[in-house]
């Protein structure tokens, strides 16, 4: 982008052109113009999300949640952005990719469990002649036996070997290790990922309890997906979940292998519906995302949502059947979660979505 650019961007993002000024810019061109709002820390980045593995009924601010192994997938790294040079949060999704070529080799022992992190996604691909053995271990070091997969596609189970390409999928009732040996051999390289389930999320954070009983909710959020993104064969990533405790949780897409698609879709409640996008940032370009959420009535299709990138309007949709009937239409929390979803195959390693900025107000 050349110099006219950067400063054009910054000037209207609210930043001084030579960098300089708050980190934090509020609001977007597109807020509303409500009055009597709440108004919510925002969240730059400048420092460590705090860890707070259980839930408060109170505000308590922006909190990663999700225990150690969600907060060890998510680190910090200082790039250039719309906002200058800055610390932005990046997301990891654990796993390896192994390349077998002999009798014997292994991957490496990867967490399986019953939570929802815990579920082991296993892509193989390449030009083999062999058997490839499913295993389990309590301590992922020794007494490794045979584990029953399922298939991806089908989550049927399938069974504790396979001697040909295939997207597989496995759990545990108790939290142990997987691997996939090598248990015969005759030529090639099989290509075996074992990572993270598609349909899962590595690391969360949250808003926690929002002030009140709000039934609209203003969003703006800086975010890029990275330019190696692959779906592997999933169809999209949810990235942002507003919910409401009787059982009413909506999500905002990040989007998919052609870039940030921001689309607004319900599930569960009172009916599914979606906004459709018609913007798209590519790959490895910022976005700077506003949304505009209004409850609606109980049992009705009058829930309102509108999203803006880079300030120019994206999605609009007045009839979103967001709250079943005998429910009180309000929002209650907010969650960052970056769940890589659509299906069961594994995300790639070394893939990093970025976040750089989230500003929030309610209103009742």
């Amino acid at each position: 982008m050349s110099t006219a650019g950067v400063v054009a961007v910054r000037l209207a993002l609210g930043v001084a052109a030579d960098g300089g000024g708050s980190v934090g810019y509020g609001r977007g061109p597109n807020f509303p113009g409500w009055s009597d709002t709440t108004i919510y820390p925002d969240q730059p980045f400048a420092e460590d999300i705090p860890q707070l593995p259980t839930r408060d009924a109170a505000d308590y601010g922006w909190s990663a949640g999700g225990g150690g192994t969600m907060w060890n997938n998510m680190s910090y790294e200082t790039v250039e952005t719309p906002l200058g040079s800055k610390r932005v949060l990046k997301i990891r999704y654990p796993g390896a990719t192994t390349n077998i070529t002999a009798l014997d080799q292994v991957t490496p022992a990867h967490p399986l469990g019953n939570g929802e992190l815990f579920g082991v996604g296993i892509r193989i691909t390449g030009t083999w002649t062999g058997t490839l053995s499913f295993e389990r271990s309590a301590n992922g070091v020794d007494g490794w036996e045979a584990h029953t997969v399922l298939l991806a596609s089908t989550e049927s189970a399938f069974g504790t070997s396979t001697t040909s390409n295939n997207v597989f999928w496995a759990r545990h009732s108790t939290d142990s290790f997987f691997r996939v040996r090598a248990s015969s051999w005759t030529s090639g390289t099989a290509v075996v990922q074992v990572g993270q389930e598609g349909g899962s999320s590595p690391a969360k954070f949250s808003m926690g309890r929002l002030s009140g009983s709000p039934t609209r909710l203003y969003m703006r959020y800086l975010t890029r997906l990275p330019e190696n993104l692959t779906l592997n064969g999933n169809t999209g990533m949810k990235m942002l979940f507003f919910s409401q405790e009787q059982g009413n949780n909506h999500y905002i897409n990040w989007g998919g292998e052609s870039g940030v698609e921001p689309v607004v879709s319900t599930q569960g409640g009172n009916g599914n519906a979606s906004t459709s996008n018609s913007i798209t940032t590519p790959l490895g370009e910022w976005a700077d995302v506003e949304v505009e959420l209004h409850t609606g009535t109980a049992g009705g299709n009058d829930g309102i949502a509108r999203v803006w990138v880079n300030g120019q309007e994206s999605a609009e949709k007045t009839d979103m059947p967001f709250f079943a009937a005998a429910t009180t239409p309000r929002w209650t929390e907010i969650n960052f979660d970056a769940t890589y979803g659509g299906g069961r195959n594994p995300p790639p390693v070394n893939m990093f979505p970025q976040i750089a900025y989230v500003y929030m107000e309610s209103a009742a």
